[in-house]
């Protein structure tokens, strides 16, 4: 299987956002305070003072509301790709055996448009991280939908065909990938040799 190995580009447009709206929000307290000021000084309401706050306010709340419509498309970029094999993994065409590995951990959150909280997931927070030759390689996957998270979970049941040492991570909690035919009385006894509260399978 072939995913897209990404990075966050997040950090630069929240930091654009955040300048856009301080300036907005001090443009409004100026804009409010030169009103009472004229207010004070002629005895009347400055009109158009305050068409001028509400005209800023307005103007900060569309840019809010298209920059996080922009942050929802573009939270990363493609930095190269990642391929799956039963011996192999290649990132970004480099060939890395499995057998040269020392162990793998899957961190799969949500793929994209999938429901994360109140909003729909990026599908940006999924990785994968593995050790060779004592050197840690961790990369970053974008998991576009739901059968690329089935096609993972193919490539982690070859992992523990081989008694290979694999870890999963699935929306932040452990999970165990126990076999379809495990009995009641082997799944209360890994319950109870985990400390596990609930397994499933």
């Amino acid at each position: 299987m072939q995913l897209q190995i990404i990075e966050k580009e997040v950090d630069l447009k929240f930091t654009a956002l955040q300048v856009v709206c301080l300036i907005s929000f001090l443009n409004c307290i100026f804009c409010a305070f030169m009103g009472h000021k004229i207010e004070i000084w002629f005895g009347e309401s400055s009109h158009q003072f305050e068409l001028i706050t509400a005209s800023i306010f307005l103007i900060s709340v569309a840019l809010i509301v298209i920059n996080s419509y922009t942050l929802w498309f573009n939270t990363s970029k493609t930095i190269g790709q990642l391929e799956l094999t039963h011996d192999c993994i290649y990132i970004n065409g480099k060939q890395i055996f499995i057998d040269d590995i020392n162990d793998i951990t899957f961190d799969i959150n949500y793929f994209r448009g999938e429901i994360e909280g109140r909003s729909s997931s990026d599908g940006t927070k999924n990785f994968i991280t593995f050790v060779q030759n004592n050197q840690k390689i961790k990369v970053r996957i974008l998991l576009e939908n739901e059968y690329q998270i089935i096609e993972l979970d193919e490539f982690i049941k070859m992992l523990y065909s081989i008694k290979f040492k694999v870890r999963v991570y699935r929306k932040m909690n452990r999970s165990y990938l126990l076999d379809e035919n495990l009995s009641f009385d082997q799944i209360q006894d890994l319950k109870t040799k985990y400390q596990l509260k609930k397994l499933f399978h």
